[in-house]
């Protein structure tokens, strides 16, 4: 395994697969939502038109269309492969989904021996099979059997990655970072592919939540260094790009930390939080966990105003970070209504 993820990231030129000379790209229209769009990228997939989704991925690769929350086109286009359902923020593949949708992408890939882009699909949709068969339990209460199932389906995942090129594709990168946390590979190398991952796309912003969970204590992470990580975004890629991505690291900290108090745990400031997410919302506007995860953090810090502001924007409260709605609705809102 160690050596599929070494091959895949010592950036060996992959081939361009044929495009049908008169494919059109999926539609993206101005204002055109995340939901409409995977929706329209699920269909393409599920009636067999290939040349569609190679020259939409084509376009994505980009990287100048993004979406409010500050994905890329291209990644809301590779998700819409291993979600179950386009609505929500989170909809993972079941078992039967997973094996229909494998059957399309191998079939894909069949046709078009040499596509990057079939090759990273397979490897998304086995990736999400994998965690299918593990379950969502903590490890403590995942079978020996669904262990064994998932670290086969992980191998899998990772045998399609073997000759594709990161360097022309960024959600390549985050394919094989996620694939080399849960193969377990050794830090220094998960390390090295998020560095040569930021490099090569830093405004692939899903790159640092990412990063962020694999340095939390959880996964890979020693005392210390989510502080340290945090921080160095500030100068590293810098300005207003790394104050968006402490933002993003700071929103995946907020959902995965488990506790309370991983806000100062993480040595996030409020202050750069704020910018962060202010940069972001110019840019790209929020999404509604972005907004959530704001508001959390001005209620963190106390700055009544600023949750005030970011809870104007949330039209339905159906998660939040730490316990469940029942804390936001008995501690949250009261405090956010007091009169100052």
């Amino acid at each position: 395994m160690l050596r599929l993820l070494a091959v895949a990231i010592s950036l060996l030129l992959g081939m361009h697969s044929a495009l049908a000379e008169d494919a059109a790209p999926i539609r993206l229209d101005a204002g055109t939502d995340p939901a409409t769009y995977c929706s329209r990228v699920q269909a393409a997939f599920t009636r067999g038109d290939f040349a569609a989704l190679e020259i939409t991925a084509q376009r994505a690769r980009s990287l100048e269309n993004r979406f409010p929350g500050g994905k890329a086109e291209l990644q809301i286009f590779y998700e819409s492969f291993y979600k179950q359902s386009c609505n929500g923020n989170y909809s993972p593949l079941t078992e039967d989904g997973a094996k229909a949708r494998a059957a399309i992408a191998e079939r894909w890939l069949g046709e078009n021996p040499n596509s990057m882009t079939a090759k990273i699909t397979n490897a998304m949709i086995w990736y999400s099979s994998a965690w299918a068969a593990r379950g969502s339990g903590f490890a403590n209460e995942v079978s020996s059997s669904q262990w064994a199932v998932f670290a086969d389906r992980i191998k899998q995942a990772a045998q399609f990655m073997r000759n594709v090129d990161p360097d022309r594709d960024a959600q390549a990168y985050l394919v094989l970072l996620n694939l080399a946390r849960d193969l377990r590979v050794p830090r220094p190398q998960i390390d090295t592919i998020f560095r040569r991952a930021h490099e090569r796309f830093p405004s692939y912003l899903e790159y640092y939540a990412d990063y962020a969970t694999i340095l939390l204590p959880k996964w890979f992470g020693a005392p210390g260094d989510i502080s340290d990580y945090v921080r160095s975004l500030l100068d590293d890629p810098g300005g207003d790009l790394g104050a968006m991505a402490y933002s993003r690291a700071a929103e995946r900290i907020a959902w995965e930390s488990g506790s309370p108090s991983g806000y100062r745990d993480a040595g996030l400031t409020w202050e750069n939080v704020r910018r962060g997410f202010a940069l972001r919302e110019s840019r790209d506007g929020l999404n509604k966990p972005g907004w959530i995860t704001l508001c959390y953090y001005a209620y963190m810090a106390g700055d009544r105003e600023a949750a005030r502001e970011a809870f104007r924007h949330i039209t339905h409260i159906d998660e939040w970070p730490h316990g469940d709605t029942g804390d936001f609705f008995r501690t949250v809102l009261p405090w956010i209504m007091e009169r100052d």
